[in-house]
């Protein structure tokens, strides 16, 4: 059946179906858009009520923020989780048009490209993104601005800095009557009112469409949409708390590796603790100083004599002799600890909880430690190839954050006419074997196949030069007579192994003008 209007005039009620007649097809979404059930109405309870604010889901922050902290400056997890971020941050990029043959989507395509390029430190930039990966979700807040390509005025970013995700916040009720999935805000300090220019920043934003509003920590400002648009946010993984665990409802914005081994990396602290009190008080074994029984003055002297050598950090133990023909009054016996149970826990540091931790964050060790795996055994590249699974993963994650986040933004900025973005941003996880290709297109050339310079300047990553370029051709009558045979057609060489020097039998010329 149609969707409805309905119209209330007075005790009369009108109902008209959509598209004119009741066989008509609805142009309305279903249920107008809405989910059909509240995501905060699907636990057993509600927190964060009097703020109608999500309250953080994150392991490491329900049981201790100082602890969330100190995870950051740990080394066992920082390592692979740096590898893990600038495997993907350094993988090259290009954007791709929903129709690549439609001129208009080729030049916007150029044209989107041309200002994610220029993006101050752009690798940083994803590289900022992809702290997603620890903390479930992070940002990035840009500055826009004008840029001039080719006496035409476009918007980009000419600006950016990081924004931490435990400083996001969403909100389960905008007050609005409609569920917005969007409605995100920052965090801001009660110091928002120290300062002239905060203060009117605050009057300014509130009058703005912004809101500052209290949530479960403190106050939080709410952008109104358009401004919405200049924060770009990227989440790891997402998914939804238990029915009997409502302080997990936000995991629905992002959960993250800190949250994962935040119990394993606690285990991993509490045995170093015992680990270090143990080197601490026997780690250079135990003293025992004798004297004879029932003397004091010889107990005392015991003891100053025990203090004056106890800088070799051996723990001292007085001990009363009974006077006896066998005994010796004074003495002086070294009991050595054994540093077997000290390589026990150590081991269970490193090789239990430092390699589980390890292996989360990149699902195998080989790819940073050495370890024997046999003669003829393939176990290196069965790991290579889990971290590269991972790797892949996170690169479209990534991708498909900056196309909605980011490229569709720029879209609406400078192409307003375009309702739906034609672009999406492709992170290059797979590239071919280009000098096999390279000897499989020689060949072929050779044979007589047509080929198309497009297709060759793709494979190597190069663009089609402009007129007042300098370029690169083959020298001599023959690479003209193999152009003008078959105009647009690329001659790659005769057929045999690829020069040392691939620029040998090329020269270079601008407007007409060789150069040797």
């Amino acid at each position: 059946m149609a969707d409805e209007l309905v119209f209330i005039s007075g005790n009369t009620i009108e109902r008209k179906p959509l598209g004119g007649n009741g066989k008509a097809k609805s142009r309305v979404a279903p249920n107008l858009g809405q989910p059909p059930v509240p995501h905060i109405v699907t636990f057993a309870g509600v927190m964060g009520g009097a703020s109608k604010s999500y309250v953080p889901s994150d392991e490491a922050l329900q049981h201790s923020w100082a602890n969330a902290q100190y995870m950051r400056q740990d080394a066992a997890v920082m390592e692979p989780l740096e590898v893990r971020k600038r495997a993907v941050a350094l993988l090259d990029w290009h954007l791709e048009a929903d129709d690549p043959h439609d001129e208009e989507q080729a030049e916007i395509a150029d044209t989107v490209t041309w200002i994610l390029r220029k993006i101050p430190r752009f690798t940083q930039y994803r590289e900022v993104l992809l702290e997603a990966l620890f903390f479930g979700r992070y940002a990035v807040v840009n500055r826009a601005g004008w840029m001039l390509r080719k006496g035409r005025s476009l918007i980009g970013i000419r600006q950016w800095r990081p924004l931490h995700g435990d400083k996001l916040v969403w909100r389960w009720d905008d007050e609005s009557g409609d569920f917005d999935p969007d409605c995100v805000g920052v965090r801001i300090g009660a110091s928002t009112g120290i300062s002239e220019n905060v203060q009117r920043w605050r009057a300014w934003a509130e009058a703005n469409g912004g809101k500052i509003l209290p949530t479960h920590y403190g106050l939080a400002y709410f952008p109104p949409p358009h401004l919405r648009e200049l924060i770009t946010i990227h989440r790891h993984m997402v998914e939804d708390g238990d029915w009997y665990a409502p302080q997990n409802a936000a995991r629905i914005f992002g959960v993250g590796i800190r949250s994962r081994i935040y119990w394993t990396w606690y285990q991993k602290q509490e045995a170093l603790a015992w680990l270090m009190e143990y080197l601490e008080r026997s780690a250079f074994g135990l003293e025992l100083w004798y004297y004879p029984a029932g003397s004091e003055k010889a107990r005392e002297d015991t003891i100053n004599a025990a203090k004056e050598r106890i800088g070799n950090a051996r723990n001292i133990l007085v001990i009363p002799r009974p006077a006896g023909p066998e005994g010796q009054m004074f003495g002086v016996e070294v009991i050595e600890r054994n540093m077997a149970g000290a390589t026990a826990l150590k081991d269970i540091i490193t090789d239990y909880f430092g390699h589980q931790i390890k292996r989360y964050i990149l699902g195998q060790t080989l790819t940073t430690e050495a370890h024997a795996t046999g003669l003829g055994s393939n176990l290196a590249s069965i790991h290579l190839d889990t971290f590269l699974q991972i790797v892949k993963y996170d690169a479209q994650n990534l991708a498909e954050t900056l196309t909605s986040e980011l490229v569709a933004r720029i879209v609406k900025w400078n192409f307003p006419w375009i309702e739906d973005c034609p672009l999406r941003l492709v992170i290059e996880t797979e590239k071919p074997d280009t000098l096999d290709r390279l000897q499989a297109i020689q060949a072929a050339y050779q044979m007589g196949l047509a080929i198309r310079a497009r297709d060759v300047r793709e494979l190597l990553g190069l663009a089609e030069p402009a007129e007042d370029d300098e370029v690169l051709s083959i020298r001599g009558d023959e690479g003209e007579k193999a152009q003008q045979a078959a105009p647009g057609l690329l001659d790659v060489g005769g057929v045999g192994e690829v020069p040392a020097d691939p620029f040998s039998g090329l020269t270079g010329h601008r407007q007409g003008l060789t150069r040797d």
